[in-house]
């Protein structure tokens, strides 16, 4: 097995025309500025894999944007959806782009890949159903001895105490997880920041946003949690992605890149 670099992107909220701004930010520049820094890598990456909200809106003009963006990169990028997204959107912005994939599930380099869909139409937070469950279990079958990394949108971890910012059934999600032996890690968007965490026993990472990062409320803050804005605040002075090292040992290296 020969190394495999991943990179993650993640909550670019792109709109669907140039020069429209999110809270101070052109959410196509800020891409762009991720794009150039992901050229410069060395050794380059491998695959992208994007966990969620790519649109702001669901539009395809803002996938058809994204596409556009993401041209210049030479390698496969794999897409799944978050809450902002409409997959119907996605499906049918990305069905003749071959490099942007948007599927279940992908075998590279001797590695099993599966994207899962934590989407709860019209919510923020995520929700894998039973049907979603029983489909991993059937996945992890076919991944057999291959080392298996699984991406969402929104993290089992324990990030932010905001029921908006959650997956609300997360042990039913690290459970099975924990039960395929070579499950070596998840990795997750939605929470717009770095989060390198073990939960029941899973490795669970996620990675801050091309848009902007946001800064959660503890438990022990005092603050209503359910407040989005007294519970978070963004700061579009920073930026970033997640860059991860696969070996035949699992995950070497894994670090946060800020452009």
């Amino acid at each position: 097995m020969t190394r495999l670099r991943i990179v993650q992107l993640s909550d670019i909220h792109l709109t669907p025309s140039a020069g429209e701004e999110l809270y101070g930010v052109e959410t196509g520049d800020s891409l762009t500025a991720a794009i150039h820094s992901i050229q410069r890598l060395q050794p380059a990456a491998d695959l992208i894999i994007v966990t969620g909200d790519i649109s702001e809106d669901g539009s395809l003009k803002s996938y058809q944007r994204f596409s556009e963006s993401m041209a210049s990169l030479n390698c496969p990028v794999y897409v799944l959806p978050g809450n902002h997204d409409l997959p119907d959107n996605m499906a049918l912005a990305f069905k003749e782009t071959p490099d942007i994939r948007y599927r279940q599930s992908a075998n590279i380099q001797g590695w099993h890949l599966l994207f899962l869909n934590s989407q709860v139409p019209g919510e923020e937070f995520g929700q894998l159903d039973h049907s979603d469950l029983e489909q991993l279990r059937e996945q992890l079958k076919t991944a057999g001895d291959s080392p298996v990394l699984v991406a969402l949108h929104h993290t089992p971890g324990k990030v932010c105490p905001s029921s908006g910012c959650q997956l609300h059934n997360p042990d039913a999600l690290l459970n099975i997880l924990n039960d395929a032996p070579h499950v070596q890690a998840v990795i997750a968007g939605h929470t717009h920041n770095d989060s390198d965490k073990t939960v029941n026993g899973m490795r669970v990472l996620t990675c801050p946003s091309t848009f902007a990062y946001a800064h959660h409320a503890q438990p022990e803050d005092n603050v209503d949690h359910e407040d989005f804005w007294a519970a978070h605040k963004l700061d579009i002075s920073r930026q970033g992605y997640r860059m991860t090292d696969l070996d035949e040992q699992g995950i070497s290296a894994t670090e946060i890149v800020w452009f």
